[in-house]
């Protein structure tokens, strides 16, 4: 196969595997931007409200949410090996972590809930928040057990399925915010806490039916998944908690350089957070086509990886930046020219909020550039089971420039809610060339070791 029809390959591999990623990733994250644009009719306070509440809630179980997508990458690595009982063990035993995690996460958000009154926020603010984090504190069990199926299929090549159950999830969402939001059918106006027991039911029903699925499905009848699920493997717990800790803790740290952020912005007032998280709910959109490719590229990087195809891998990879790339060049044009339409979708009538929403797109355009690509850099990292130093240059990047940059341009400096969107742009860019240069130092680095150990493979991708 010539180079360009082995790249054509890959981009069409790759697009193939990402399209229903993608639709899956935003059916998860349209849940949280629905829920804001439902919430956005009770007013600016309540969307500022959620955006407080979120951030404490993913900042606690993104770590967990992290250590699932080491699934994946191992699934994809055995299935090129064949070993379907491996397979079925990874899923197993990722499995019970995520319960385990899942249930002890759920008690540090629940408990941690009062903590919000100590963050010098505005009382309406934190009192509306309090209460709808201690709703969703119980979502992060079905979503951790949702998360480790997923990872599975997906792992195996078969991304439809959690596609579909996630648009379930959904449309599930926005129904129960329907009748518990303001109140419809008889059901009690909740307000903010329907919002939070809708967001806990769609969950409940991802989780459920994503289980029954992969258990009964025929798809996966050689993997025998109902065999074996009361044995403890340590070997295979350490593996992934080896590549899923340093994988939870670089969505950590740049989950907790945003929590801190929107925190620093209630400073501002209640307005200029209701704008930031109008901005990121929009970004999170594109963000999440981003982690769709990063997701797909990690499983190609992994097979290719069980298959020891060098070539393969760099191409995988490069394809999936490549692929980043030119999407988010794209949303940065429909960021720019939508500034002053897309933040209407919220309902929020405050012509001030909207006119500071309208400025941040346009350094949104730049920071979900630099976003996608990082993201993607993550993830063809951990496709070759790199984690270790690419965690370390995100707790570089978001804690020890992204955070101190925020408070020093945004009040240091007066520039305000923009300052700190600024500091976003600045370190993501860092993030994003260092995850690139090391993804090339060591697939070089690799191709050179393995042209010398299987030169007669060598030759014959070359």
């Amino acid at each position: 196969m010539s180079d360009i029809q082995s790249y054509r390959s890959h981009f069409s591999g790759t697009i193939r595997l990402a399209i229903p990623v993608m639709i899956g990733q935003l059916g998860q994250v349209l849940m949280g931007v629905i829920d804001t644009m439902m919430i956005g009719g009770l007013g600016y306070e309540y969307v500022s409200a959620s955006s407080l509440a979120n951030s404490i809630f993913f900042i606690i179980i993104v770590t967990g949410i992290g250590i699932t997508f080491a699934i994946a990458p191992l699934v994809a690595e055995r299935a090129a090996k064949g070993d379907a009982a491996k397979c079925r063990e990874i899923l197993q035993q990722g499995t019970r972590i995520a319960l385990i995690g899942g249930t002890i996460l759920s008690c540090v958000v629940f408990f941690a809930a009062p903590i919000i009154f100590t963050l010098d926020q505005p009382p309406r603010d934190a009192a509306l928040a309090f209460s709808f984090l201690r709703v969703i504190s119980f979502s992060a069990i079905p979503m951790l057990l949702f998360m480790s199926f997923k990872q599975f299929t997906d792992g195996l090549s078969h991304t439809v399925p959690a596609m579909l159950i996630t648009l379930l999830g959904l449309a599930a969402n926005v129904f129960f915010n329907y009748l518990l939001i303001n109140g419809h059918w008889g059901f009690p106006a909740l307000e903010l806490v329907g919002a939070g027991i809708a967001t806990f039911v769609a969950r409940i029903i991802m989780a459920l039916t994503m289980i029954l699925w992969a258990l009964n499905s025929s798809k996966y009848k050689s993997y025998e998944l109902k065999k074996g699920w009361n044995r403890l493997v340590g070997k295979t717990i350490n593996k992934i908690l080896k590549i899923g800790i340093p994988s939870g803790l670089q969505y950590f740290f740049e989950v907790g350089a945003f929590a801190g952020t929107a925190i620093m912005i209630g400073w501002m007032g209640s307005m200029y957070r209701s704008a930031h998280q109008i901005t990121i709910s929009i970004a999170s959109v594109t963000f999440m086509i981003a982690t769709g490719i990063a997701a797909a590229s990690a499983i190609r990087v992994g097979d290719a990886l069980g298959k020891h195809d060098i070539s393969a891998i760099k191409r995988a990879g490069y394809v999936g930046l490549l692929l980043t790339l030119i999407f988010e060049l794209f949303s940065a044009l429909v960021f720019i020219l939508g500034k002053d339409t897309l933040p209407h979708m919220f309902n929020i009538d405050n012509q001030e909020v909207l006119k500071i929403t309208a400025n941040l797109m346009v350094i949104g355009a730049l920071f979900q550039v630099f976003d996608g690509i990082q993201t993607t850099g993550l993830g063809v990292l951990r496709g070759i089971q790199d984690v270790n130093l690419p965690t370390f240059v995100t707790l570089v990047s978001y804690w020890v420039i992204n955070l101190p940059l925020a408070y020093y341009l945004g009040f240091t400096l007066n520039m305000g809610v923009q300052g700190a969107w600024y500091s976003f742009v600045i370190s993501l860019a860092i993030a994003a060339i260092a995850h690139t240069l090391r993804f090339w130092y060591l697939t070089r680095r690799t191709s050179k070791r393995w042209e010398a150990k299987h030169p007669k493979q060598h030759i014959a991708e070359s």
